[in-house]
């Protein structure tokens, strides 16, 4: 086996021992984080550190809030992206876990003391290269490629409010029209979105809860399960990591080739609920059913 993939982390256990030093070993092959509609911000983010190579995916929020013209989201990725730009090398997932809900509840009390507004406002998720450990750790619903081989890591609740969605538009292709009822839909008027909506907002409960099929990992300032977290020691031969977010259906060795397929969905099932089923589709005003984010390289 080239790398172990090991679902618990314990520090207890000396698996926190750094690999040995070396020169430079990192060479960045291909990249890009694009929003998925040109006049909006994107709540994806790539960082590239000396110690670390990070896709931050900020999740966005199912209510219409904005703090200082910004999504909860795209505050997420920030706060993240200034964090992971000064961790030391040696931070462990659970430190760099720590920091980051930290950060999340230093920055809501400073926001949210006069407000009513939800505890946990912020939230992300994210798939990481340490490189001081030689690592992958992914925290919720991001995908990765070591080698060829290809990993996702999908909340269950989702998998089966996109189905439901997916059963709610084909009904709807056979009531109405079903040569254009595949076309984009203007914001707001997915009926399969719709009927989902409040099912995402109670599945929530769900975040970072040690329960069998259903429990998930996200950043939002609580505690995250170690069987929630997902983490590859790779060893010390080479390797090619592919790290990317959900917004592509699905990831593949070249950047093109994962664009392509991108493509090819948006173009076919640009609602994604046929060939792709997703709890979101396009709409009249996006370019993509979500933020996108890709980097490979080689370690």
């Amino acid at each position: 086996m080239p790398f172990l993939n090991r679902q618990r982390y314990n520090t207890d256990t000396g698996r926190n021992r750094p690999r040995p030093e070396r020169g430079v070993t990192i060479n960045i092959i291909q990249q890009t984080s694009v929003s998925k509609n040109r006049h909006t911000a994107n709540e994806d983010a790539l960082i590239i550190t000396d110690h670390f190579i990070a896709v931050i995916d900020g999740v966005t929020s199912k209510l219409p809030i904005r703090y200082h013209g910004k999504t909860t989201g795209q505050i997420a990725m920030e706060l993240i992206t200034q964090q992971i730009q000064q961790l030391p090398a040696d931070t462990t997932i659970h430190q760099f876990i720590n920091a980051i809900n930290n950060e999340f509840i230093t920055y809501s009390h400073s926001i949210l003391h006069h407000s009513s507004d939800h505890n946990q406002p912020f939230q992300a998720v994210a798939a990481i290269y340490s490189d001081y450990y030689r690592q992958i750790w992914l925290i919720g619903d991001c995908q990765l490629q070591i080698d060829g081989q290809y990993y996702a890591n999908p909340k269950k609740s989702d998998t089966i409010l996109s189905d439901i969605r997916s059963f709610i538009l084909t009904m709807r292709d056979w009531q109405m029209d079903p040569i254009h009822s595949s076309d984009p839909l203007p914001a707001g008027e997915d009926p399969g979105r719709d009927f989902i909506l409040p099912w995402i907002q109670q599945a929530c409960m769900f975040a970072n809860r040690d329960i069998p099929e259903y429990g998930y990992a996200v950043l939002n300032g609580q505690p995250i399960p170690d069987r929630l977290l997902r983490i590859f020691q790779l060893d010390e031969q080479q390797h090619e990591i592919i790290l990317a977010s959900d917004g592509y259906p699905r990831i593949h060795s070249t950047l093109e080739q994962t664009e392509a397929f991108l493509q090819a969905q948006l173009q076919h099932d640009p609602m994604c609920y046929k060939h792709y089923r997703s709890t979101k589709g396009m709409t009249a005003q996006s370019d993509s059913f979500d933020d996108r984010t890709y980097i490979r390289f080689h370690i």
